[in-house]
């Protein structure tokens, strides 16, 4: 399934029963998910009966304010692509710079950085550094803006990135390569 659809759900602080339910699995999910007692978090499933054990995770929000002049990008790997979890370590880089905004950042992590708003191209790449995992065309970011990229797919014929703007319009993007 795709996070084509985004929405807000308020849940109980301490341990929440979740399940995910399909036709082709009558209960292909069955967790126990603690929730802190402060903040916001997404909740997710991720991964996949071939290389990683399907899942829900939680990932805090970042809440402190974005500086002034700035967007801020949250990145969310939840590509199960390699069945051993070191292979699974991605480091992101802004293509134009080739800056690194984010290192290592494994299976089931997120990470968040600025950047001057226009439209940013970002790629991952495995730990070894030759090979894109996830090349991203550009993403528009506007000044005061959050936007998350969930990186995901576990093949690559499969490998995809959704992009939700300040948690509310989603949409896939196009990579260059897979």
């Amino acid at each position: 399934h795709t996070p084509d659809e985004v929405s807000a759900l308020r849940v109980p602080i301490g341990d929440v029963n979740a399940s995910i339910f399909s036709e082709a699995a009558p209960q292909a999910i069955n967790q126990v998910v603690s929730m802190p007692n402060v903040g916001k978090y997404t909740l997710l499933a991720h991964g996949s009966e071939t290389n990683q054990p399907i899942q829900f995770s939680s990932f805090p929000e970042d809440l402190t304010p974005i500086s002034s002049g700035k967007g801020k990008i949250r990145v969310v790997h939840i590509s199960d692509f390699d069945s051993d979890l070191e292979n699974l370590n991605l480091d992101v880089r802004l293509v134009d710079s080739n800056q690194l905004v984010i290192d290592e950042l494994g299976y089931g992590e997120q990470g968040y950085f600025e950047v001057d708003p226009g439209d940013i191209r970002l790629q991952a790449v495995d730990q070894t550094g030759q090979f894109v995992v996830f090349d991203i065309t550009e993403i528009p970011v506007a000044d005061g803006e959050l936007v998350t990229l969930f990186l995901y797919g576990n093949d690559s014929d499969s490998m995809d990135v959704w992009v939700t703007v300040d948690c509310v319009n989603t949409y896939r993007v196009d990579q260059l390569v897979n």
